[in-house]
């Protein structure tokens, strides 16, 4: 639990350590969590009308967020050892 957490605080840590510009704050937005995901698609359970809308509506916002200079996107684009894909939905 809270392996990917973890990962993201390093990269975080690492952003603030080796940075010219003397950067002492970041703002964090995870997409993933912030925004309504299907809970369950496998057995039908499905976002709500109103989770849908405000799911569009963030994703609406996101090119902005992704765009802006300022802004270090960062991925996980692996599952910590020991997790298996499957076993993340």
């Amino acid at each position: 639990r809270g392996a990917n957490l973890s990962r993201v605080a390093r990269a975080l840590k690492a952003l603030l350590t080796d940075n010219p510009y003397g950067i002492t704050r970041l703002g964090v937005f995870w997409d993933f969590g912030s925004l309504h995901q299907h809970p369950d698609p496998p057995n039908g359970d499905m976002r709500t009308k109103k989770q849908n809308a405000l799911f569009k509506q963030g994703l609406g916002c996101l090119g902005r967020l992704y765009s802006h200079p300022y802004t270090r996107v960062l991925r996980l684009t692996s599952f910590p050892d020991g997790h298996k894909a499957e076993d993340q939905a």
